[in-house]
Order: structure tokens, then sequence, then C-alpha cells
């Protein structure tokens, strides 16, 4: 029996072109004949696929070509019920928009599937076409419009941001280098956990950074070698949310992503910065996530392995959610990519520096772990650089 259901095989020219651009639905249920009432409801407007329970769900979500706009769940399924799938697609699928559909006698269980599986809308059985097209249409709307919100923080504010992290980066090589290892680091991390913005985890890693250009030379130098911090490094650094923040605060639509810069430094227990009492779970998920990864890459840089480096980590009680360093287990340092040699004049856009790009003279130019930009070819293609440039430079290929 195949995972997925589309509710007819092999459509014609026509009905390609017909089809076209129309919203994907997903249904799920443990009944093939409520599946095929529903195709032959829904079919007509909506690009609609149907999974028997809820394995052959995820199948479709794994194996679909393009993503769905929306899953339409029962609640009550064998094996696996809806409050799970929900909760597994919340993780590995957040764009899909979730909709749950149950009888009245489950209210209760349907209450845990909406705060559990973030669940947009609850329609209970026996459900009318009108409301049934009416539910999957606002659903649709929502996916839409998370769709072309994510797209506007992901290529057009993220680009601009970047820009200027790219500009700060020339200006302190050492510190926006870390900043990019972390970004690494905190990204991977987000994505191991299923967070649903790991975009966020990642641009809050380098913003997050932008009042370290005014950190002393000795916390500087101390963060690149992995060397111990004294307890007045640790109140410089404790600065760095609130001075990154107020940057932060003159730029629109980065409300989550200011909320993890303001309690990156926070421990899980409830000590360091903020002193407002929050605690636990109710810090931002991003921001526990760029704690550990900030905390990691020190240690990195020490010298340690990511397996050491944990077993260092665990020990410091109270300062890293048990959760995030369980999802870092198994980490690899930097990209997960093979490391190859390249000439200065052979940097491309993109690239990943795999190790330090230092002068003739030895000088510092740009960190391990920078992204190569496009101000960066340009700044080494320069004649003067030239004369100064080292041999081969590793990058992650």
């Amino acid at each position: 029996m195949s995972a997925t259901r589309p509710i007819w095989d092999g459509p014609g020219p026509t009905e390609q072109r017909r089809r076209a651009g129309r919203p994907r639905v997903l249904c799920t249920d443990d009944e093939q004949a409520v599946l095929n009432a529903l195709a032959r409801s829904l079919r007509s407007r909506y690009e609609l696929t149907t999974a028997l329970g809820a394995k052959e769900a995820l199948q479709a979500l794994e194996e679909a070509d393009e993503p769905y706009a929306v899953l339409m769940a029962d609640l009550r399924m064998p094996g696996m019920d809806g409050i799970e799938l929900l909760q597994r697609v919340r993780a590995s699928h957040p764009g899909t928009v979730r909709v749950l559909l149950t009888g009245y006698a489950d209210l209760e269980h349907a209450t845990a599937a909406i705060n559990e599986g973030h669940v947009f809308r609850l329609l209970f059985k026996p459900a009318s076409q009108a409301e049934l097209t009416a539910t999957l249409d606002a659903a649709v709307e929502q996916h839409r419009l998370r769709t072309a919100e994510r797209e506007l923080l992901e290529q057009t504010l993220r680009g601009s941001v970047e820009a200027l992290v790219s500009a700060l980066a020339i200006a302190s090589p050492t510190t926006f280098a870390r900043a990019s290892r972390v970004k690494e680091l905190a990204g991977r991390l987000a994505r191991a956990m299923g967070e649903e913005e790991p975009w966020a985890v990642e641009l809050a890693s380098m913003l997050s950074r932008i009042g370290a250009v005014g950190l002393p030379e000795r916390v500087s130098e101390k963060l690149a070698a992995g060397t111990p911090l004294s307890e007045d490094d640790e109140r410089e650094l404790d600065q760095l949310p609130r001075l990154a923040e107020g940057v932060l605060s003159h730029i629109p639509r980065l409300e989550l992503v200011r909320s993890i810069v303001r309690y990156h430094r926070k421990d899980f227990a409830g000590g360091g910065v903020p002193a407002d009492g929050v605690a636990g779970e109710a810090i931002p998920l991003g921001a526990r996530l760029v704690r550990v990864a900030e905390d990691l890459d020190h240690l990195e840089s020490a010298g340690l392995g990511v397996a050491d480096a944990l077993v260092v980590m665990r020990k410091r009680a109270g300062r890293y959610d048990p959760a995030v360093l369980d999802a870092a287990e198994g980490l690899s340092s930097g990209p997960e990519h093979d490391v190859l040699a390249v000439r200065v004049g052979e940097l491309a856009v993109g690239m990943v520096l795999a190790g330090d790009l230092v002068d003739v003279a030895g000088v510092l130019v740009v960190g391990r772990g920078t992204t190569v930009t496009e101000a960066l070819v340009h700044r080494l293609g320069d004649p003067a650089w030239r004369k100064r440039a080292p041999g081969p430079v590793l990058v992650y290929q």
C-alpha cells in the first residue's frame, strides 16, 4: 500500500494546468472510508493527498517534493495518535499549518493537542462541507502569511543585517569569526531540537556580538584562545546583551531575535542577566541554544573536542538547559564538510574559513569560521594586501 495517496493518478495536461498553484493539503485518518469522503468533498478545491494513519502521514511529508501548506489529522488513531503526530510535524515541518479533527467526547485530549502540537484550528466531527472548506481556507491563508513573513525576514531583512555584520567583521575579525562559529553551532542545535525559527537563532548568534566590538582586548583574546575567563571578564560579557539589544531596538520586525539576544547570557536556573526572575523553559529556547553554542565554542578554542567540552559544561550546575546539552552530543566542530586548501585569490563568496587567515607577519586578518563575503573578496584582492598574502587558506568544501 502506498504511503501517499494522490486523489487521482496521472493527470493530463489540462488537469495539470488547472491544479497548478492550488494549496497542497494532507489529510490523515485511520479509516479509509473517511479519507475517501474527504477526497470527494475537497479535491476540487485543493491538491489533496490522503494518508491512512499517522505513520503514512509522516512518510508523505518526508517524501513530498514540495511542502504541504496544511495537515489535517484525526485525533484518535491507533499506534500514533493525532497529538504525537502533530508534535512530530511541528518539529520536523514547522511551516505546515496543523488542523485537528476530533469528536466532542475527546475535548480534553484535543485541548492537550492544541497546547502541545500548536494546532491552528480544531474541527469537531461530523464537520460540514462549509466548515471544512472555511477551516482549510483559513489554514492555507495562515500558511501564506507565515511564508511571506519568513521570506521577508530571511531574505530582505537578514541580508541587510548580515551586511552590517560583514562591515563590523572588518573592524573586529576575531570577534566576528567567533560569531560565525557560534552561528553554525547554534543553527545545527536549533534544527536538532526542532526549533521553529532556526533563522532567528542564527541571526541572534551574529547580532549578539555587536556590542563585543567594545570589549577590552584582553577579553577578546581570551575568547579567541579559549583561555579561562575571570569574574571581571564574565561581567564584561554580561553587558553584551543590553548593548546589542539597544542597537537592534531600532530595526523593525526583529522581536524574536531581540528576545534571544536579551536572554542569551541567562542561566537555566535563573542566574545571569537580565536579573528578572525568568528561568528554565521560560527562557526562550533560542537563547538557551546560543548560550550552549557560545560556551561550547570557547572550550573548543581551548583545544577540547565536543565530547570533552560537554563533560566540562555538565559540571556547571544550573547554567545550561540539559535538553540542549543532550542535543549537542555528537556535534562535530565546524561545518560538516571536507576541508580544502585554496589560494587567497581563489576565495569565493559563501566559502567558510576552516582556519585563521593571517598575513606574512602573523597578524590575524580574518578568523576561522568566517563566511567569505563580497566585501571580503574585494578587500583581499587589493594589491597592497597581495604583497602581505600568506600561502594557501583552509576552507570548508
